[in-house]
């Protein structure tokens, strides 16, 4: 993710050196080369950690980390704050206890509402959706919102700045086509329109 408040790029990853900590590095362009700090260990107690996703909250100038703990089966986050070519490590909150080993997370930021979303199917395949609010080095989550019961895969969103809405993109498993829908965020929940097909032949998408 770009920092715009700091100028910096922000990569969150697991790192299979580390046992698949979640780390984060800092990095800063310039005269088109990218040089970077050195890495940090965001989450020392758990390992094995996948799926990472990351996003930047303009208003509050954080880094926001999603990533599936293996070992908990849940989805965890954490607020990041870029200080130099270093981060800093905010409170750590469960966004759910019950996360699928293989499930699809992405995660966006509305800076209409200023909410963190993310999804992220549960380990019964309902997928859900999570809106999250930042307060100083914290994040704390509404209520989990169902958008689809179906199985679902590969899960990407974004957030339409012209008419602030979320877009989720995703594959149901029981016809292997490829739908979007539109999301709205009120409060700390967000409520979802209709589905629309844009895969109509049944053979499946990755994005």
């Amino acid at each position: 993710v770009y920092d715009t408040n700091s100028n910096k790029v922000v990569i969150v990853y697991s790192d299979g050196a580390l046992s698949n900590k979640i780390t984060g590095v800092v990095g800063t362009v310039s005269n088109g080369d990218i040089t970077f700090g050195t890495p940090v260990v965001i989450q020392n107690n758990a390992a094995n950690c996948y799926n990472v996703r990351a996003v930047f909250n303009p208003s509050n100038n954080k880094v926001i980390a999603f990533y599936r703990d293996s070992g908990l089966g849940r989805l965890e986050s954490v607020v990041l704050t870029v200080s130099g070519t270093s981060l800093s490590v905010g409170s750590f909150t469960t966004v759910h206890t019950s996360v699928n080993a293989y499930a699809d997370i992405d995660a966006t930021f509305d800076t209409s509402s200023n909410k963190a979303v993310v999804f992220a199917r549960e380990t019964n395949n309902i997928t859900e959706a999570f809106v999250g609010t930042v307060s100083g080095t914290s994040i704390s989550f509404g209520s989990p919102v169902v958008f689809e019961s179906d199985t679902l895969r590969e899960i990407g969103c974004t957030f339409d700045s012209a008419n602030n809405k979320v877009i989720v993109v995703y594959r149901r498993t029981s016809d292997d086509k490829g739908y979007a829908k539109v999301g709205t965020v009120s409060g700390t929940s967000i409520s979802f329109g209709s589905r629309a097909s844009f895969v109509d032949t049944g053979t499946g998408f990755y994005p």
